[in-house]
């Protein structure tokens, strides 16, 4: 909250950010408009599609504790669940297992998704290829966010983003660090 308060501070982020919607601030970065655009990993099919006269490259989100270890936030795609209630449980696991476990299977709905797992890469851009190559590096030092023991509770990040987001009208980010800890102590899972 400190670093992302000083680049406010600096001007390194528009303070009209927060009124840009989605589509246009993509627009804005492909359009040369901005120098920076944290984005996820399915940004690198319309930068792959997109008409410009400049390079895109990718770095992960900066961290202070350990720079020299890249770390990523990963947000697992296709879950696929078999529901108890279910009539057809043994045909619905072989179902799954293939789609697990085929490597034709895996890479096909990565490259759908414009998704990335380690050990599977797939030709889209030069700049797939950097995300692939972060995702490699990144091995054993992602959280991966919004399941299992990192399930964080039901309107996290709307409060979240409501701190961050106060930090543009003037807040401090010590209060808004408080904030979020009130606010995850009174809504545990």
């Amino acid at each position: 909250m400190n670093l992302y308060k000083d680049w406010l501070d600096k001007g390194y982020l528009d303070k009209q950010a927060l009124g840009t919607k989605y589509p246009d601030a993509e627009t804005e970065f492909l359009s040369g408009k901005a120098a920076m655009y944290p984005m996820g990993c399915w940004f690198v099919a319309a930068e792959a599609q997109a008409k410009k006269d400049f390079e895109v490259g990718v770095f992960p989100s900066p961290q202070l504790n350990d720079p020299s270890t890249p770390r990523l936030s990963v947000t697992p795609g296709a879950n696929y669940r078999i529901f108890k209630a279910g009539k057809h449980q043994k045909a619905s696991e072989k179902l799954v297992q293939f789609l697990t476990t085929d490597r034709a299977a895996v890479a096909g709905q990565l490259k759908q998704d414009s998704s990335f797992r380690t050990g599977y890469p797939y030709k889209l851009s030069p700049l797939a290829d950097e995300v692939q190559a972060l995702l490699d590096k990144s091995t054993g030092h992602q959280a991966i966010a919004g399941s299992g023991e990192y399930q964080m509770p039901t309107g996290f990040e709307a409060e979240q983003n409501k701190q961050v987001q106060s930090l543009y009208t003037g807040g401090d980010a010590a209060d808004g660090l408080r904030n979020v800890d009130t606010w995850l102590k009174a809504h545990t899972r």
